[in-house]
């Protein structure tokens, strides 16, 4: 099951909450009556609503319902299963029931949970990594610029490990699960920000934090006032900004019976949750998750008449219509927050002129006079198209020359390499392919071979340098220390608040 899957899942667990919660509670009292107690959990929820106490629920798919268990009983958490088929798939679920005083130790085996589904990189919270790396060990970085961390995110992308930002003083700290991956993510990052694309890459990395934090600035609370932010293209996702802190909301629909006894679709703030207090890191975060986000004072938003205290947004009564208007009249207005930029690369594919069949006598004179940027690969030759017009003079004369012009356009049909054709093509294959090559020698730790080495990579192994990695084993002293960094965070933030 994916990610996908799983928040199908968890939307159709939203949908029969009450019900499933009221079936869990009538289910628990019939055990109790039978006098049913098993270790599973049983007892401790019949214990807790004898007490006055309630229970919720969540679904997880039959296939990865183990998984899940072996989490809840890692933290302790009593619970019964009850299946669910759905009539129109067929397919089984299990509705797990706990105890309402454990919303929120089932709410971090969530997060657990979703990183076991998706076998990839991810950035956790600092709890959660603490907690999954228990007794574990895992690596540290530490004196990174903001724009380092960035770039750190988009080269962990590759690797399948988990990792957590906390502050290291000025500057910023990342620590991750898989040291051997870890090491690869920082010279990776290195080499992405080193040579002239890694500092054209840096620039748009710092003007884009500085649009952010002007961003954060117009999202500060000011008493009385909501203010929105909004996916311009999707507005049934946004999040709300007041004195109380951020809260991110979602519509959805669920079926109600109305008085006439007719069952209609309502539409309504299906999920929302509150972030207490104003944390700009927080809702960068949140604001890059949105997509396409603008700002908006609660005047400006119809869709939403208020937000109560609980945090959820009541909805105009047209909010379908409203909907459809607001996203009519958004299309021209652009994102007050652009994309996250992302490192060129050295070349990319329809960049490039790609030629085959060259006769030997043109690769030899190719070979011969080093045109800066041309490749030769046996019989193939590709280069950029910016060299396109010196390259067809020097095909002009040590090939065409004396040609007639059907005879040179058929020796052009038969050399040229059409797009889809392309990755056939060795020279550009090994042009594609370089960058990674020299990602590769550095990543290997060819550190007593720098005569070898480019100048991109002499850079880059010169930042690697000052980027040493440190390995240690997850401890109450190094637990500790990560959360004491992390805490020196939040008070910067509510100094800067």
């Amino acid at each position: 099951m994916d990610s996908m899957e799983m928040r199908t899942l968890q939307e159709t667990g939203r949908v029969v909450e009450k019900m499933a919660d009221f079936a869990g509670s009538v289910i628990l009292q019939l055990m109790q009556k039978q006098g049913y107690v098993e270790k599973q959990g049983i007892k401790a929820l019949l214990d807790h609503i004898w007490e006055g106490g309630g229970t919720l629920t969540t679904v997880v798919s039959e296939q990865r319902a183990e998984d899940f268990k072996e989490l809840m009983k890692k933290e302790h958490i009593p619970y019964v299963e009850i299946e669910h088929i759905d009539p129109n798939t067929k397919k089984k679920s299990i509705f797990f029931v706990y105890r309402d005083c454990d919303r929120m130790g089932v709410k971090d085996v969530m997060k657990q949970f979703e990183i076991v589904l998706v076998q990839s990189c991810h950035e956790v919270d600092l709890d959660t990594f603490i907690k999954m790396m228990d007794k574990k060990s895992y690596g540290t970085v530490s004196n990174l610029t903001k724009a380092e961390v960035y770039a750190f995110r988009e080269a962990a992308k590759g690797y399948v490990f988990n990792y957590s930002v906390v502050a290291d003083g000025e500057r910023y700290a990342i620590v991750g699960s898989d040291t051997h991956a870890f090491s690869f993510a920082v010279s990776d990052m290195c080499y992405n920000l080193s040579g002239n694309l890694g500092r054209e890459y840096e620039i748009a990395l710092q003007s884009y934090l500085l649009q952010q934090n002007e961003l954060m600035e117009r999202m500060k609370p000011e008493p009385g006032q909501v203010k929105y932010m909004v996916n311009k293209n999707n507005p049934a996702n946004f999040i709300s900004v007041d004195e109380k802190g951020i809260t991110t909301h979602s519509v959805g629909r669920r079926p109600e019976r109305g008085a006439d006894g007719v069952v209609r679709d309502v539409i309504y703030d299906s999920y929302h949750q509150t972030y207490e207090g104003y944390d700009k890191e927080k809702l960068k975060q949140l604001a890059k998750e949105l997509h396409n986000p603008i700002i908006l004072s609660a005047e400006s938003f119809p869709l939403v008449k208020e937000v109560t205290k609980t945090g959820e947004a009541v909805l105009s009564r047209d909010f379908v219509q409203q909907n459809k208007d607001f996203v009519e009249g958004m299309k021209k207005r652009k994102s007050d927050l652009p994309k996250l930029p992302q490192r060129k690369p050295m070349y990319v594919k329809e960049n490039i002129v790609a030629l085959s069949n060259v006769p030997r006598k043109v690769i030899n004179a190719l070979v011969q006079t080093e045109i800066p940027e041309v490749y030769v690969y046996g019989c193939d030759v590709a280069y950029p198209k910016e060299l396109a017009k010196r390259m067809d003079a020097f095909l002009e004369k040590h090939l065409y020359q004396g040609m007639a012009p059907e005879d040179k356009a058929k020796l052009q049909e038969e050399m040229t390499v059409y797009e889809e054709s392309k990755t056939g093509n060795k020279a550009v294959n090994y042009m594609l392919q370089m960058e990674e090559r020299d990602r590769e020698m550095l990543r290997g730790g060819n550190r007593h071979m720098p005569d070898y080495y480019n100048e991109v990579q002499k850079e880059a192994m010169e930042r690697l340098g000052s980027k040493k990695i440190w390995e240690q084993i997850m401890k109450k002293e190094t637990e500790k220390v990560l959360l004491n960094r992390n805490i020196d965070k939040r008070m910067l933030q509510g100094m800067e608040r």
